[in-house]
């Protein structure tokens, strides 16, 4: 029985470089946890953005992304909403391409609604369908999973966002604008694909859900790849984020997590020289931690050198996988372990993804439980990574 699967996002600068340089550590180990070298800790995923590197032609190969590494590739829209990325109509076949050659999976070219740029919800839609439109006549016929994307940030709105794009024929969906939003958003999203039924169409390989990183997000997303699978969906649930390289901007460093508290322990280190300026390395917490032993010092953390950044950024990445890890085990037990695990309301909550996925009548599923979405919504607080400082 599968799992879901998590692909994990870097940004631009600092350790996206150093992946693509192939940075090693004093002691020879690389920074590149999908390479075959990692052999029992490799975790073969990542996701590529368009955005950032539709300029290199060869990105995958930059990267080091061999063929049995699974590559999801974002289009760049989420730059083009906030204005990173001038938009023009040429872009189409620009992305088009560089997906085709750079990934396995692909993000349809969406324009999220709310951004700098575009700000009307019906313009934001419409050149959305014009693009997606575009991508599938252009696109070469099984070089590549294409998928559709559904904005689900408002929700009166995500219904006629799925009625305008449903007739297009690609490998999957992908859930969008659902990032620091209310559960119920995702949720209500979920409802409107069930009653679809594209998990049921031949067709649909994949349901990507944009940017989720929270503890309970985890267990929610195993319990709807755990029913798919008993329905005989084809359905892969994935999810993406860059949250344990983006926590390192802000000094983050992984300690542990909990799942009964539903969070991310982690300690600030600030970048002080009185406090740093020695060799002590940093708490061992993985088993990647034991691999790169002696090589991450406190003057690393201070000098903030490519040492420092990218061996914090890879440890959270590694305590992540943790957590997910004991995630998805935990989902294989009994119902009366996890009910204790994630308490009363949260329990109900996966047993209504269940329920919404094995039922003829999913909104109505989704509308007998809104209640409870809502009051677990928002706001979120105990599903966050709790951040304290270390001096």
């Amino acid at each position: 029985m599968s799992n879901f699967i998590y692909f994990p996002s870097f940004s631009t600068a600092g350790v996206a470089s150093e992946l693509k340089k192939d940075f090693r550590f004093s002691n020879g180990t690389t920074c590149r946890f999908y390479a075959e070298e990692m052999k029992g800790m490799r975790h073969p995923y990542f996701l590529l953005s368009a955005g950032a590197n539709y300029r290199r032609e060869k990105a995958r190969e930059d990267f080091g992304l061999t063929e049995d590494v699974l590559v999801v590739g974002d289009s760049g829209g989420f730059q083009i909403k906030t204005g990173n990325l001038e938009w023009k109509p040429q872009l189409r076949e620009t992305i088009l391409r560089w997906l085709e050659d750079n990934s396995d999976i692909a993000m349809n070219l969406d324009i999220p609604p709310g951004g700098k740029i575009f700000k009307d919800y019906n313009e934001c839609l419409d050149l959305s369908t014009k693009n997606f439109e575009y991508f599938a006549k252009h696109r070469t016929p099984g070089k590549v999973d294409f998928i559709n994307i559904l904005q689900a940030g408002f929700d009166t709105r995500t219904q006629e966002w799925y009625n305008q794009v449903k007739q297009f024929e690609f490998d999957g969906w992908s859930i969008g604008g659902c990032q620091g939003q209310k559960l119920s958003s995702m949720l209500y999203a979920i409802a409107i694909l069930l009653e679809g039924k594209e998990h049921l169409k031949r067709n649909n390989k994949w349901l990507h859900i944009l940017g989720t990183a929270k503890v309970f997000d985890f267990f929610m997303l195993e319990q709807l790849q755990k029913s798919f699978n008993e329905v005989g969906s084809k359905f892969r649930v994935t999810t993406d984020s860059s949250s344990p390289d983006y926590a390192v901007v802000f000094g983050g460093y992984y300690l542990d997590y909990s799942l009964k508290r539903m969070n991310i322990e982690s300690v600030s280190l600030p970048k002080r020289e009185d406090i740093f300026n020695n060799e002590l390395q940093l708490p061992k917490v993985t088993k990647f931690d034991d691999l790169i032993s002696g090589c991450v010092t406190y003057n690393d953390v201070f000098e903030y050198n490519r040492t420092g950044f990218t061996g914090m950024s890879i440890h959270n990445l590694y305590v992540l996988l943790e957590c997910i890890e004991r995630t998805q085990d935990i989902m294989n037990h009994h119902d009366d372990l996890i009910e204790q695990v994630v308490g009363s309301d949260k329990y109900k909550l996966l047993k209504s993804i269940d329920e919404m996925v094995k039922s003829t009548d999913p909104m109505g599923v989704y509308e007998k439980y809104s209640p409870l979405y809502l009051k677990l919504s928002n706001p979120r607080i105990e599903d966050s990574v709790n951040t304290n400082k270390f001096f």
